[in-house]
């Protein structure tokens, strides 16, 4: 059974472009790791995600092939650093909705990110 961790609050907006907004999230590593532990990065309506980093390292960029809006799952222990990670997430928010989204984006510092953005822990099964 897999243990979720999610991502939701505590965002930052590190910049807004034409190309979208770019949210930045810093997160502890999850502890008791082990070898047969998969760590995956799972977000949802990933039509609004144009790419995403995790520690600088470019883990995903949206293709056509991307854009029907499946979730996305990506294996990331390969990146955890030990202590803190940082999580960048480009994402263009729908039209209708962009000129509101920018004005409520600006109010605080912390926000929460437009997509479901979480963590998901499991352990391998034994083949033992």
């Amino acid at each position: 059974m897999a243990h979720r961790i999610r991502l939701k609050a505590a965002w930052r907006i590190i910049s807004q472009t034409p190309e979208g907004v770019l949210w930045r999230r810093v997160f502890h590593c999850p502890t008791g790791l082990t070898r047969d532990t998969d760590v995956w990065l799972v977000i949802e309506e990933t039509q609004q995600l144009r790419w995403l980093r995790l520690n600088g390292n470019l883990v995903f960029e949206n293709q056509a092939e991307k854009a029907d809006g499946s979730p996305l799952r990506l294996q990331i222990q390969a990146y955890l650093m030990p202590d803190k990670n940082v999580l960048d997430v480009m994402v263009m928010p729908e039209e209708r909705s962009m000129e509101g989204f920018l004005v409520r984006a600006s109010a605080t510092p912390l926000h929460v990110i437009p997509v479901e953005v979480y963590l998901e822990i499991e352990e391998q099964k034994s083949t033992e």
